[in-house]
């Protein structure tokens, strides 16, 4: 689970990750909390290196962060606008391919599935999935 715990806007920080995390097993699955920032390749990396560390192969990669500015075009700051694009459009690439060679490695008839969100300028509504070839 990765959250920097800020508001919408992208200010601040807290502990929502660590929220989340203490939830899951009451549903029956494990999660391992992480509050690095998806827009350097860098964080985007320690954030995949950290689920591998946990839980091996990733197979299915939820890929939806997302920042609000709530402005419109017209008042927004080129600042602003670097901000959000930084997370949504580069930090779904780099979430994605610090993923997929791993996942494209991994054991025979492995796939990868990225499931992105509808609402990030990065992504289309529709899932992407790739199969690596087991034959020549």
């Amino acid at each position: 689970m990765n959250d920097l715990g800020g508001k919408g806007h992208g200010t601040g920080s807290g502990d929502a990750a660590d929220g989340v995390v203490t939830e899951i097993p009451a549903a029956g699955g494990t999660a391992i909390a992480n509050k690095v920032s998806v827009s350097s390749r860098e964080g985007s990396k320690s954030i995949v290196d950290a689920a591998f560390g946990a839980f091996g192969i990733e197979h299915i990669l939820v890929n939806n962060a997302g920042i609000l500015r709530d402005k419109s075009f017209k008042h927004m700051s080129l600042d602003d606008w670097d901000i959000a694009m930084n997370v949504h459009l580069n930090g779904s690439a780099y979430v994605a391919h610090a993923v997929w060679l791993p996942c494209m490695r991994g054991t025979t008839g492995a796939s990868c599935s990225r499931v992105p969100s509808p609402t990030s300028t990065a992504t289309s509504a529709r899932p992407t999935t790739a199969r690596r070839r087991t034959s020549p």
